[in-house]
């Protein structure tokens, strides 16, 4: 999944009032889970875009937990080090695996509760950092391999089966956590033994075994 945000000079605690600086940032996490749920390991990729509008000196570049308005200690790093930027404007990109006890814990909590997490770049002129901005835009993909037999009851007989991914774009209140908006996309490719009519194609809540509600 990923995680997004918006970061200025307004969002640190206290606010920079001498930056006018502005950026983006997106975190591509991947969490690998043990058969009863718990993260075991997971990677993340950070892309984070900056206009200073002056030479700067980034020091720092990390996931923070705290919720707005709290400052918070870092709880993921990219392992960014003193980069000077003399156009004051650019992107960065970092991969690093995750392993350690507190990088893990951060791991889950920003799949649940990714509003209690921040997105910090800092600089030699603000050593505390000089923009952030909290995680309040997820994406989430989520895979099914689709079968006639899956069905409750299964379907005998009928030879067909299905791959989806779905894309699922969620925005949060910085505040609360609470979803104020979302899109969802379904992306499917099917096979049946012969010419069919479809008549919906939905999400139902339900365990394996157990038929739901859309």
């Amino acid at each position: 999944f990923y995680v997004k945000a918006k970061m200025s000079p307004d969002n640190e605690m206290p606010a920079i009032t001498t930056s006018s600086a502005t950026g983006s940032a997106r975190a591509r996490l991947t969490v690998n889970r043990d058969a009863g749920g718990n993260v075991i390991s997971g990677a993340v990729t950070f892309d984070v875009s900056y206009q200073f509008g002056r030479s700067v000196t980034l020091t720092g570049f990390h996931i923070h937990s705290g919720a707005v308005d709290v400052n918070g200690p870092v709880v993921i790093n990219s392992s960014l080090t003193s980069t000077p930027e003399p156009d004051g404007s650019g992107s960065l990109n970092f991969t690093r695996n995750l392993t350690t006890a507190v990088e893990l814990t951060a791991l889950a909590g920003l799949s649940t509760t990714p509003h209690l997490y921040y997105i910090n770049l800092h600089t030699t002129d603000n050593s505390g950092g000089e923009i952030r901005g909290q995680c309040t835009s997820e994406t989430f993909f989520y895979k099914a391999t689709m079968l006639s037999s899956n069905e409750v009851p299964p379907i005998a007989g009928l030879n067909a089966s299905a791959s989806v991914l779905v894309t699922l774009d969620v925005t949060r209140d910085s505040s609360s956590g609470a979803i104020t908006s979302g899109a969802i996309m379904f992306d499917a490719s099917y096979q049946f033994p012969t010419g069919v009519t479809f008549t919906g194609f939905h999400i139902h809540t339900g365990a394996a075994g157990v038929n739901g509600v859309v």
